[in-house]
């Protein structure tokens, strides 16, 4: 058994993940299996297009975060303030 407690928590932590990414895959899968054929064909467009703006909108959504994070350089005595 475990015995470390940090690493139960990540165990635990990494199960859990691992559990909502297989319930999120067989959404999309029961989604586009069952739903999506019987869907009109303007609800299929407009479903798609928003589809297409979240895959291309969540990775420059994340470069944007990751842009706006300060970046350091120099010594940590340089950052403090002492020369």
């Amino acid at each position: 058994m475990v015995s470390d407690p940090r690493r139960q928590r990540l165990l635990i932590a990494a199960t859990m993940g691992l559990g909502l990414t297989a319930v999120y895959i067989l959404g999309l899968y029961l989604f586009f299996t069952a739903l999506w054929p019987v869907l009109p064909d303007w609800t299929k467009a407009i479903a798609f297009v928003l589809l297409a703006v979240f895959a291309i909108g969540s990775p420059i959504a994340a470069l944007a975060r990751i842009s706006r994070v300060p970046q350091h350089h120099g010594t940590s005595d340089q950052r403090r303030g002492k020369r």
